[in-house]
């Protein structure tokens, strides 16, 4: 579940020397549109952390985005539903 709703959870890591990439997206299991992605990624001696939340009735996409102390976010509007390319 996911805010109320059914939902289904795909998670998977990239690893190579000095880089770590840690990646799990919520997603609806009748339309497969993403709900909301958690991303940390690792290189030395760096860390970053990315939060894409969905909000696929009203075509609205906001990415947070923390990088030690800084934070910044990025909000996207579109005119129909936002995919995901791991989920295409």
């Amino acid at each position: 579940m996911f805010q109320g709703k059914e939902a289904r959870n795909i998670s998977f890591e990239t690893r190579l020397s000095r880089f770590t990439d840690r990646e799990t997206i919520t997603y609806d299991p009748k339309t497969l549109l993403p709900l909301r992605v958690e991303r940390h990624i690792a290189t030395w001696p760096y860390s970053e952390s990315i939060i894409e939340e969905y909000d696929q009735e009203h075509f609205v996409l906001t990415v947070r985005k923390t990088k030690g102390t800084h934070k910044s976010e990025l909000v996207i509007k579109k005119n129909d539903v936002i995919h995901n390319v791991i989920l295409l």
